[in-house]
């Protein structure tokens, strides 16, 4: 995972996670936002690991970076245990994408 860190609006902190994707990938990453609760932000991060996302970008976080979910992706070698929404069944996905945050006094 990779943070970048500003005290101010508009200093080029996306800008910068846009050109390490296109680099990386030939487009833009995707951009996922936190969701109001942990849960919500976890149900999102899991839509996205199993959608084969490469790089997952938070973008103009407000509060801190924590879960769950958002943990084992970071620690457990990239397996992650996800829910299927709207099913009680678990699947195990690994994944090998490249986490990028940005924010305005970001907080991990």
């Amino acid at each position: 995972m990779h943070g970048m860190d500003s005290p101010v609006a508009a200093s080029g902190k996306s800008k910068t996670v846009d050109i390490a994707s296109t680099l990386a990938t030939g487009h833009e990453a995707g951009i996922i936002a936190l969701g109001e609760t942990r849960e919500e932000t976890e149900k999102r991060i899991g839509a996205v690991i199993l959608r084969g996302d490469p790089i997952i970008a938070f973008d103009n976080c407000e509060r801190p970076l924590e879960g769950t979910l958002f943990n084992q992706i970071l620690m457990q070698n990239g397996v992650a245990s996800v829910r299927i929404l709207g099913f009680t069944e678990m699947v195990d996905v690994r994944t090998t994408a490249f986490i990028t945050a940005t924010g305005n006094n970001l907080t991990l």
